[in-house]
């Protein structure tokens, strides 16, 4: 992630991303999110690049392949400078709405300067923190012997690994 430093800054570090749309639901989509934030297209045979926001402060950078009916996007990045705590909402809130499937999902590293850097998962349009993922997992887990959820299953695996980049270093690798 590329990004200026600023006190009290937030920094976003994308981790893993799914989205899935159909081909014609995108473009339209497409249309509605360029008069909403800005969002400019790079797209070849095979691949897309979504690019959203148009001020240099913060963009967001999405990058999937092209099938026959959907496009799947399956990494991000975020560039630009460290957020303030409105910019951070603002763009928490933009990426819960952007999803339209259950299976839609997307794992951010959310780090304070001179705070340790926290996960977030959103899935489904749902924001989950450390604290409400744990606490899903347990309340899912303690109730259920068969784990048929593999949505519970890709957030307990995200969570899971994801602080390790962040307890021995104040920086993400």
């Amino acid at each position: 992630m590329n990004s200026n430093s600023t006190a009290g800054g937030y920094q976003i570090e994308v981790k893993t991303t799914w989205f899935r749309f159909e081909l014609s639901q995108l473009r339209q989509l497409i249309v509605e999110w360029d008069r909403e934030i800005g969002c400019q297209v790079e797209e070849n045979q095979q691949e897309i690049l979504l690019t959203f926001g148009t001020s240099p402060e913060i963009q967001l950078l999405l990058k999937g392949r092209k099938k026959r009916k959907f496009v799947d996007f399956y990494s991000g990045q975020v560039f630009g400078t460290t957020m303030d705590e409105e910019m951070l909402a603002d763009f928490l809130d933009w990426l819960c709405n952007v999803q339209s499937r259950a299976s839609d999902m997307i794992g951010l590293l959310v780090r304070k300067e001179g705070d340790d850097t926290r996960p977030l998962f959103i899935k489904n349009g749902q924001l989950y923190d450390e604290a409400r993922m744990i606490e899903l997992l347990w309340d899912h887990f303690s109730t259920s012997r068969i784990r048929e959820s593999k949505r519970f299953e890709d957030m307990y695996h995200f969570f899971r690994d994801v602080p390790k980049y962040s307890r021995n270093k104040h920086t993400v690798k």
